[in-house]
């Protein structure tokens, strides 16, 4: 009997220590989604979305413009509300993934000036980005059937 006491004080204990690690390791993850801005891209991204489907609703006609509205502002209000419950599932990604020395260093990082300049021109470079491969597809696509076409 008391070896298994004895057992289960150690794998208490233990898993005692390894939540208590982990939940140092889900704080530094949610320190990064902070540094990395995420709720700010997160709250544009709910605002535009929203706004944009209001405007296709609105332009169908299929329901009315008071109906919509007060849909899409109960959405939007809900998930503005809601919002840290998925900045924390967020959180839990990074924490899963990375230790705590490599979420230390992440954090250094874009809590830096450098870091904070990245996180500030992302959209934008995320923009540029999208209209640089549309371009390059249409580019490489031309020769494809140029190729294709001369052969």
């Amino acid at each position: 009997m008391h070896s298994i006491m004895k057992a289960v004080c150690v794998a208490a204990a233990t898993l005692t220590m390894c939540s208590q690690a982990y939940a140092g390791s889900l704080g530094n993850a949610q320190r990064l989604v902070s540094a990395l801005g995420v709720e700010t891209e997160l709250a544009y991204t709910i605002e535009t979305s929203i706004a944009e489907a209001k405007q296709q609703l609105h332009a169908s006609g299929e329901l009315p413009i008071a109906i919509v509205d007060n849909i899409a502002n109960a959405l939007r209000d809900e998930m503005l509300f809601s919002m840290p419950e998925l900045l924390d599932e967020f959180a839990q990604l990074y924490a899963d993934r990375f230790t705590d020395p490599e979420l230390l260093d992440l954090i250094e990082f874009y809590e830096s000036p450098t870091g904070q300049k990245l996180v500030a021109s992302n959209a934008e470079l995320t923009q540029e980005a999208m209209e640089a491969t549309e371009a390059w597809i249409e580019r490489v696509s031309e020769r494809a059937v140029t190729r294709l076409l001369s052969s």
